[in-house]
């Protein structure tokens, strides 16, 4: 399957397990990727009638075909639930290294399900998924989030969607920063983050696409 990784990552954070499931191309031709992938996958996971800031409620992160090549403007990723904002799907969309780093580590999509007991923020590493304690992390905005994480790990070449104060506090339209002054900016997704306790998604990938 020529663009796609063909796989999906799902990440438990309320027992802190992860697993992987594969991507039939039937499944890649109906949806193409991105947006398409996204609408599914959240379709798929998530109950009807779900509290917005409920653990219920899956939060998925998807790319497209392109991502992680150097056709022009491929380099984003979507991110969608449903939306405290409106109580309806909620889309947003971002740039940067972050949707690359995640087709690098070899998924088409991630899928966050439940939610931690504690300020966790999350490290895909090509098949590794590591799950790590944030509470000296809660309360720092974004950008501070990003770069701590960055020095934690030891390679400023990780890519890190974080929240700031504005998603833990629940806001409705809080958004998502990565890779230091990207937004994925509508329909109050960091808040979906801030309900699951996850400060961030950090990610990093050596594959080839």
């Amino acid at each position: 399957m020529l663009g796609y990784a063909g796989k999906i990552l799902l990440i438990d954070l309320t027992h802190k397990k992860s697993k992987t499931e594969n991507l039939p191309e039937s499944f890649c031709a109906k949806y193409i990727g991105g947006n398409g992938f996204s609408i599914r996958l959240l379709h798929d996971h998530t109950p009807p009638k779900v509290d917005p800031l409920g653990p219920e409620n899956a939060l998925v992160f998807a790319v497209g075909p392109f991502a992680g090549t150097m056709v022009p403007t491929s380099g984003k990723y979507i991110v969608q639930a449903k939306s405290p904002l409106t109580g309806l799907m909620g889309e947003s969309v971002s740039s940067g290294m972050w949707g690359q780093n995640l087709k690098r580590a070899g998924y088409d999509a991630a899928i966050i399900l439940g939610k931690s007991e504690s300020p966790t923020y999350i490290f895909i590493d090509d098949d590794a998924v590591h799950f790590r304690e944030a509470k000296d992390l809660w309360g720092k905005d974004a950008l501070q989030t990003g770069q701590l994480i960055q020095e934690k790990i030891g390679d400023e070449n990780v890519s890190v969607a974080s929240i700031g104060p504005a998603g833990e506090r629940l806001v409705k339209f809080a958004n998502i920063a990565n890779d230091k002054y990207r937004q994925a900016g509508r329909t109050g997704m960091g808040a979906v983050m801030g309900s699951k306790n996850l400060k961030a998604v950090a990610a990093r990938g050596s594959k080839k696409v």
